[in-house]
């Protein structure tokens, strides 16, 4: 039986919680919901950019991609993978504003 291993993590003092408790953090629920907003909308275009990735992926045949397929694969890949760091980050803004409170303060 194979084992697990479980890290627990407690915040330093630098840690995003620790900072954002000792300086004013206050938010109020119009900048939450444009918070919100913004996820949705870097969601939303990260799964665009999945499934021109994917149409690319569909066009692939048991012979090797041409260069510029190969090229225009690539690019698509980079671009996909920005979309999906822009939607992490707002994700990560989202649900620190929501285990917080939009209306904490320090």
């Amino acid at each position: 039986m194979p084992y697990v291993s479980i890290r627990i993590l407690i915040a330093d003092d630098n840690s995003i919680i620790r900072r954002l408790s000792r300086s004013v953090f206050q938010m109020n629920s119009g900048k939450f919901i444009g918070l919100h907003a913004s996820c949705i909308i870097a969601m939303r275009a990260y799964f665009v950019e999945a499934e021109r990735t994917s149409a690319v992926l569909a066009r692939c045949t048991a012979e090797p991609l041409p260069l510029t397929e190969r090229f225009r694969l690539l690019s698509q890949e980079i671009t996909e993978n920005e979309a999906y760091a822009r939607y992490v980050s707002a994700k990560s803004l989202l649900h620190d504003a929501a285990r917080l409170g939009y209306r904490f303060s320090g």
